[in-house]
């Protein structure tokens, strides 16, 4: 009798059913994302090129082109021993720690929250169009939302059942965390304060902790000395140092900048902006963060997270409750220092605040369910379910129709053109200045049997080039763009005996490209 209830339970309840229709829904978004980008994002190069190094085992080129290593390159290399792809792996990785995300959100919410909540929220994260965007980039950061969600599961059972196992897992999730993307840190420290202040109820905590930096101490050092690398160079906390040290000083150089900027003569009005702004410089990173973090979460989401900080706000002083909101806290320090310390407000920085917030947004998610049971009558129950579905629809146009530049995909061509004439037997130097001029040269010595680190030098950005300018520079091939040079220069080119007109692409944004083979 007991096993046939526990049978009908789940047969209404359909758990499984609903979990991977979300998740299969997930992946259907996540891979039609990748369908519409034409080219590798330029971050991918530099992690490319070190799990490259990881594979021809000449570990002393790993920071070559990137200065520090994460398990982000590690992975590419390991997944590289399958399908001898590089791009392949790079994109399978990420999609990969993107979908494991799935999972310990799931549990996560299921320790607070009822089925329709839960699943609702999942699909939520589902939906979220930034993160449909970036899953499938060759990036870091879907291994770090994998371990850093990991964490926040694994805390939230030591609090509720107080096995050292479950801290030690957790601990264990934020370090890895935070070495694949160092802003995770924040993550692990006010998980450490968190505990540190409640140590009365367990004494035995510090030795937990105690065991998992012993553990990943020990991974880190094996793996300096059997890559023959610096320590510093697998732990990148001397960035960590940098934007704390330097936040204040270029904000006090900004800040000037803006001051000399006073007098200027191009805008009649610009003078009385920059003698506002360079005492508001403090307020712009603030609403530059909120601003990014309303469009990253997409403001409907945002709405309902709204609502869940509303609706819990006479239970913030409840343990559990508390410790999500402190993250929320120092989550956005982080992003202030970030702001002042770089002005870069990418939107893939912001997950570092969004991943918490999702017990948030299921409160919201909630409370808004329990809105429309307690007003609708018994029929218009569904109504919930349907204004949820109806916000969750209004993300598709960005998912499906969102645009793409598919003029990244002729920087691909070039370099696969000129791949396919020198088929990997040397090293090949390109010049030009097309922005894009780096991903030209990753394509074109992809297969290249060692790293491939692309050169400034071969970035000409002077407007009249002349050919022995560019002979000087000692390249194999030169790109010229119509945007970013002239007739004169093309022409001289052009009419010098030691280039010699390759091919031509057209491109919107920018004109005519022509490559030149630079006959030596």
């Amino acid at each position: 009798m007991k096993n046939h209830k526990i049978k009908k339970n789940i047969f209404e309840n359909n758990q499984i059913l609903y979990f991977l229709s979300i998740f299969l829904f997930g992946l259907f978004c996540r891979i039609y994302s990748h369908l519409l980008d034409s080219v590798l994002n330029p971050d991918g190069i530099w992690y490319i090129q070190q799990a490259k190094a990881l594979y021809l085992r000449k570990f002393q080129l790993i920071t070559a082109c990137y200065p520090y290593l994460s398990p982000y390159p590690i992975f590419i290399f390991l997944l590289y021993l399958l399908t001898h792809n590089w791009i392949l792996s790079g994109v399978m990785v990420s999609l990969v720690f993107s979908m494991l995300s799935f999972i310990p959100l799931y549990f996560l919410l299921k320790t607070f929250f009822d089925n329709k909540t839960t699943f609702l929220t999942l699909f939520i994260f589902a939906c979220i169009p930034s993160f449909i965007t970036y899953s499938h980039k060759v990036i870091r950061d879907p291994v770090f939302w994998f371990f850093s969600l990991s964490g926040f599961y694994f805390f939230t059972m030591y609090l509720n059942n107080k096995n050292w196992y479950y801290l030690l897992s957790c601990f264990i999730c934020f370090i890895i965390g935070a070495w694949t993307r160092v802003e995770g840190c924040i993550y692990l420290l006010i998980s450490f304060i968190f505990l540190l202040k409640n140590i009365k109820y367990d004494k035995k905590f510090l030795i937990t902790v105690g065991i998992a930096f012993c553990i990943f101490s020990t991974l880190i050092y094996v793996l300096s000395l059997y890559l023959d690398i610096s320590i510093l160079k697998i732990l990148p906390y001397e960035k960590v140092d940098a934007r704390i040290n330097y936040t204040i000083q270029n904000y006090k150089e900004l800040r000037e900048v803006l001051k000399n900027f006073e007098d200027i003569d191009k805008c009649k009005n610009f003078r009385f902006f920059s003698s506002i702004a360079k005492d508001l410089l403090w307020w712009i990173a603030l609403g530059g963060i909120l601003i990014k973090i309303i469009r990253t979460m997409y403001l409907p989401f945002f709405i309902i997270f709204c609502i869940g900080i509303y609706s819990i706000r006479n239970k913030i002083k409840n343990e559990i409750i508390s410790f999500y909101f402190f993250n929320l806290i120092g989550a956005f320090l982080v992003l202030y220092v970030q702001t002042l310390y770089t002005w870069v407000i990418a939107t893939r920085y912001m997950a570092i605040f969004i991943l918490p917030s999702f017990i948030f947004i299921a409160y919201g998610v909630k409370s808004i369910i329990r809105f429309f049971d307690m007003k609708a009558k018994e029929k218009l129950r569904y109504l919930t379910i349907t204004l949820l579905l109806l916000v969750l629809i209004s993300t598709f146009p960005k998912i499906f129709l969102s645009y793409r530049n598919q003029d990244n995909k002729i920087y691909r061509e070039i370099g696969q053109y000129i791949a396919k004439r020198e088929q990997y037997k040397k090293l090949v130097k390109i010049g030009g200045s097309v922005k894009r001029l780096p991903l030209i040269f990753f394509y074109a010595n992809l297969n290249y049997p060692s790293v491939t680190c692309f050169s400034i030098k071969c970035l000409l950005y002077e407007k009249k080039l002349k050919p022995e300018f560019i002979l000087k520079r000692n390249v194999d091939y030169y790109v010229w763009d119509e945007k970013s040079s002239n007739r004169i220069s093309l022409d001289l080119i052009k009419n010098c005996i030691k280039f010699k007109e390759l091919k031509r692409w057209k491109s919107k944004k920018r004109g005519t490209l022509i490559l030149f083979k630079v006959i030596k």
